[in-house]
């Protein structure tokens, strides 16, 4: 129905019709007739409504909706609800005559199906259903029947489609039906430059429309970075805040509202988890190739951010606010540009170089230089410290134009900048004069290879931020003078011990994150020390990277207790001999990450207490044969990763009642899978297992996972599995086969050995003994 009078019109004009015409009918027909044209009028008031009239108050018919209820049953779906006060007018006139009616309602917002109750997450589809869906729309109907030549285009497009079945539907229309590969090209060709993604753009826009001005921004900013891009929640955060996007009433917090900014847009879909840190908080984000379409196109439109090369427009706008680098050839449109000494943001990926000297952009308050070789953002940071630590020592690949130490000639001229993230393996050294950035307030350094900070420094009063890598030395008597900082990461504190008093008196610390590679008793009773006071203060994120044992005892009194504010604590590399006692000190505590040698019946009921939403738990072994997750405890807890080696693994009817996400890391040689207990979870969401093959058959592995696949299958919430196995080359064979073989070549050693001369004879029981050592090795690892 549609009617050109306005909201009025279209609402009770339809009623009308609709109501008047059912009064001629009688019986059955009737009762059904009414609930099919309910739905359709719901429906259609819901979606189309507030498209119509613009943001007004939408006025439900509760007229049509009280009719609906004295049916006998009836189903009703309310499609695309896009604000919780619409679900408030309508609930009233929803009355339940305990008939076994249902009621859905669609929506692309996290908050909204919250607040209606019931949540339910659609998955995007699997590989498999989407390569599915899209080749039976095709004219091949199956990606079997699909001829090569055609089958790597499909596979390009299909990667546009984000695993969303509205974007291959629309996608796959556009194909031709005839077996002409210049055709599909075509297609192909244009959907690369963004045409026929014009229904899809239609339908998302839906959502942009629905944001705040604000969230339009800092939605709009994310153009910046191309297809595929990982981000990181606090450095885009920070990013919005130095582009001044985040404007908040006076006295409030910017950094808080970012955050509310950034999971707005994670529940209404524009944005994409990918991975998750030890915070439980999600990690590593991506914006999901058609939300990208849409806000490169409004981006271009707004002139809120310009792209270079761009497939979207060949001209270059008069004024350039936002310079988003894709590629080396881009020496002609720079020059171009007239404004160049205005151009407030400057980013460079994939290997684009700078072509202009960055004296030139004299109005940059962002500049954001990205190693060519990856499309992974600066992310978490202390994702960057491990993965840096990681890949030390190799050898570096040909990176063409990527940004070198040259090329940061001029950079201290930019005294406007407040945001400098250098991504780039062949920067070893940075300004000497970097101090002069008086404004400056983030400083990433995680992915280069600076050998060591230069002294001025210690003149950027107004820092915040600062992430390095752990093979950059940090001069005596330069931390202790960045007052505002809030966030240290990368930093190796047992090349210079004399920071940690420095660290302590720094009154802003919020996240600080360090590296310990070689350690003394001295300094582990310095850093309790530390930690404890800064804990008093504002410290909330503590990470410690080490290989070595390490023995904190913070002291920890009761007295204390109440005022430390540590939420998160990570520590990587060292093995705790036991649960340490002073944990249950840490009442605020929300994450935990922690590896235990030998796990005491008690320390789960510990843990169990505190109000943890994230926990990552590494127990080598169990006091018992039974690692048992009791019902009552762990009751906040959402994130649980957990290796253990117990024999067997139980989760109680009831317990982890909230955990949302599951990572198991087990041995199918040791560990029983048989009375787990996955179906008893009732909130799980996504199961990641990880079977270790170590000493175990074909036929164990193939035994855990039909039973893990069973359990999975069982629970109500049918969370979404991902199961693989680790180091298959140590599976061992059939051990009856493995018996045989070990008794024969047992005889023939002796055999053998009774051939040979005495001499030699020496060498050949050294031979047999190395053999059996290597056999034992292999089961003990």
């Amino acid at each position: 129905m549609w009617a050109l009078g306005g909201i009025d019109a279209f609402l009770y004009g339809s009623r009308t019709i609709i109501v008047e015409g059912l009064e001629l009918l009688n019986g059955p027909l009737r009762e059904l007739l009414l609930a099919s044209v309910t739905l359709l009028l719901v429906a259609s008031m819901l979606c189309y409504a507030p498209r119509i009239c613009g943001h007004v108050q939408l006025r439900v018919d509760v007229y049509v909706l009280e009719l609906c209820s004295e049916i006998s049953r009836y189903l009703i779906v309310f499609d695309g609800l896009w604000t919780t006060s619409v679900w408030d007018q309508i609930l009233p006139a929803l009355k339940d005559n305990r008939h076994g009616s249902r009621i859905i309602i669609t929506t692309r917002n996290v908050s909204i199906a919250e607040h209606v109750g019931g949540l339910y997450r659609l998955p995007l589809l699997s590989c498999d259903d989407s390569n599915m869906l899209f080749f039976r729309r095709t004219l091949f109907g199956s990606k079997d029947d699909c001829p090569s030549q055609f089958r790597e285009l499909s596979e390009k497009m299909l990667s546009r489609c984000g695993q969303l079945p509205l974007a291959i539907t629309v996608i796959t229309d556009l194909l031709p039906k005839d077996r002409v590969l210049e055709e599909w090209q075509k297609v192909c060709d244009s959907i690369e430059r963004g045409n026929g993604m014009e229904n899809i753009r239609r339908v998302l826009k839906h959502s942009y429309d629905d944001l705040p001005p604000d969230l339009q921004r800092c939605l709009l900013c994310l153009s910046i970075f191309p297809e595929g891009y990982e981000i990181g929640r606090d450095s885009l955060v920070q990013r919005w805040m130095a582009e001044d996007l985040i404007r908040g009433k006076h006295g409030q917090n910017l950094q808080e509202l970012g955050e509310s900014y950034f999971s707005e847009l994670v529940n209404s879909n524009m944005i994409q988890p990918i991975e998750f840190d030890g915070s439980g908080r999600d990690l590593v984000y991506r914006v999901p190739v058609t939300t990208l379409d849409l806000i490169v196109d409004l981006s271009i439109r707004e002139n809120f951010v310009t792209i270079l090369p761009s497939l979207q427009r060949t001209d270059l706008p008069s004024e350039v606010q936002r310079l988003s680098l894709r590629g080396s050839n881009n020496k002609h449109e720079l020059k171009a540009i007239k404004n160049i000494d205005q151009v407030s943001s400057l980013s460079l990926f994939n290997g684009a170089g700078l072509m202009q000297p960055l004296s030139k952009f004299q109005g940059l308050q962002v500049l954001h230089l990205q190693k060519c070789d990856s499309v992974k953002n600066e992310g978490d940071s202390v994702k960057n410290e491990r993965d840096s630590v990681k890949n030390e020592g190799v050898s570096v690949k040909n990176e063409g134009d990527s940004v070198k130490n040259e090329d940061l000639n001029g950079l201290e001229s930019l005294d406007k900048l407040r945001y400098l993230v250098l991504g780039s393996s062949h920067i070893t050294e940075i300004p000497k004069m970097i101090g002069k950035l008086r404004h400056l307030q983030i400083l990433d350094l995680t992915a280069t290879r600076v050998k060591e900070l230069p002294s001025s420094i210690g003149k950027l009063t107004k820092l915040r931020r600062l992430l390095i890598n752990r093979s950059t030395e940090v001069p005596d008597k330069i931390i202790g003078k960045l007052e505002a900082l809030e966030e240290l990461v990368g930093i190796d504190i047992s090349k210079s011990p004399n920071i940690l008093q420095e660290i302590g008196t720094m009154p802003e610390l919020r996240v600080l994150s360090i590296a310990l590679w070689s350690w003394d008793e001295h300094h582990t009773t310095l850093l309790s020390q530390i930690i404890c006071k800064l804990a008093m203060k504002k410290l909330r994120h503590l990470s410690i990277c080490s290989c070595c044992l390490l023995d904190l005892k913070p002291d920890l009194k009761p007295d204390l207790q109440p005022v430390l504010q540590l939420e998160k604590l990570e520590i990587q590399g060292s093995i705790f001999e036991k649960l340490p006692t002073w944990i249950n000190g840490l009442t605020h505590l929300r994450s935990l990450s922690i590896e235990i040698y030998s796990l005491e019946n008690n320390a789960l009921e510990v843990l169990g207490e505190l109000e943890l939403l994230f926990l990552s738990l590494v127990a080598k072994r169990t006091s018992g044969e039974k690692l048992v997750i009791m019902t009552n405890k762990f009751c906040t807890l959402e994130t649980f990763l957990l290796f253990s080696r117990a024999t067997a693994i139980e989760f109680e009817q009831g317990a982890m009642e909230k955990l949302q996400r599951l990572k198991l890391t087990l041995q199918a040689s040791l560990t029983k899978t048989d009375h787990l207990g996955l179906d008893t979870l009732s909130s799980l969401e996504h199961v990641q297992v990880e079977i270790i093959c170590i000493s175990a058959t074909d036929g164990d592995v193939k035994v855990a996972e039909a039973a893990i696949r069973s359990m999975i299958g069982n629970n109500p919430r049918k969370p979404r599995l991902e199961m693989k196995r680790i180091v298959e080359g140590y599976m061992e064979e059939d051990k009856k086969k493995e018996s045989e073989c070990e008794i024969e070549v047992e005889d023939e050693d002796q055999e053998a050995l009774r051939m040979t001369k005495p001499e030699e004879q020496t060498v050949t029981a050294k031979k047999k003994k190395s053999r059996r050592a290597r056999k034992k090795n292999k089961r003990h690892y």
